[in-house]
């Protein structure tokens, strides 16, 4: 038991006597740490900001899971497949060939209470202004177009609604006379299908949006406004740090066998 409480105390006073291969031992691994960080290829950010404003006087009140699935729905425009081969092609146009999943890789979004954050990292300055600008106007159009969509599908949903009422109100009538404005109730039952199917349809170009919603890009940097990397200092801190944990490991080892030599 003595024996092992003494060890640490050894291993401190061999610290002291080789104090120069303390300093030589943090020293490469400075050096180490400096170089591994000059190695790395610098990363370079931008991001575009959109705000999504729910309009509640069109939708009454809502549960928070309700908003979440609305926010959630917005948000999941901006990487739609729809949208990614759009920008891809875009991109393509001005020179920039990026395929799918390096695109994916390239491009993140995330959400901060009521907004997305559209964020671009590349290795080039210039490329990443590129993609988000591409990006941000692909999506854009995207929402444009989404919620004229949205616009159409609860039109007709009003009038299916109509329709349906109508009928429910109107007694029995033969299928030959007129009803709610049609000839017969064949042709209403005819033009009913016929809505539905355009209310579908509009409603699936919608893209999940509604139309109390409204979509706006509030943030676009002109250029990246960060340029992401390791620390040249942080390298060798690290680096020399590592390097004295290395020379307390072999500080430690190097006691040990001392001490087993001068047992036998």
């Amino acid at each position: 038991m003595k024996n092992i409480l003494l060890q640490p105390i050894k291993v401190f006073e061999n610290g002291i006597h080789y104090g120069w291969v303390l300093f030589l031992f943090m020293a490469v691994g400075a050096l180490i740490g400096y170089f591994v960080v000059i190695q790395q290829k610098p990363v370079f950010q931008t991001q575009a900001v959109y705000s999504v404003v729910i309009d509640y006087s069109k939708t009454g009140k809502m549960t928070d899971t309700e908003e979440d699935q609305v926010m959630g729905a917005a948000g999941e425009i901006f990487l739609t497949d729809s949208v990614v081969n759009e920008v891809l092609k875009e991109l393509d146009k001005v020179g920039l060939e990026i395929n799918e999943d390096r695109f994916r890789k390239l491009a993140t979004t995330d959400r901060t209470n009521q907004e997305w954050i559209l964020t671009v990292r590349a290795e080039s300055a210039v490329d990443a202004g590129k993609i988000i600008k591409t990006w941000t106007d692909v999506a854009s159009a995207a929402i444009k177009d989404g919620l004229r969509h949205a616009g159409l599908s609860s039109l007709y949903q009003h009038q299916l609604t109509s329709l349906v009422k109508c009928v429910e109100q109107v007694p029995s009538v033969e299928a030959a006379s007129p009803v709610c404005g049609f000839e017969s109730l064949d042709a209403l039952h005819q033009n009913i299908q016929k809505i539905s199917q355009i209310e579908k349809s509009e409603s699936e170009n919608s893209l999940g949006l509604i139309t109390a919603l409204k979509i706006n890009l509030v943030q676009l940097d002109k250029e990246p406004n960060q340029k992401l990397g390791l620390d040249k200092n942080l390298g060798i801190i690290t680096g020399a740090f590592i390097g004295f944990l290395f020379f307390i490991l072999a500080l430690s080892f190097f006691s040990k066998q001392t001490n087993q030599v001068n047992h036998s």
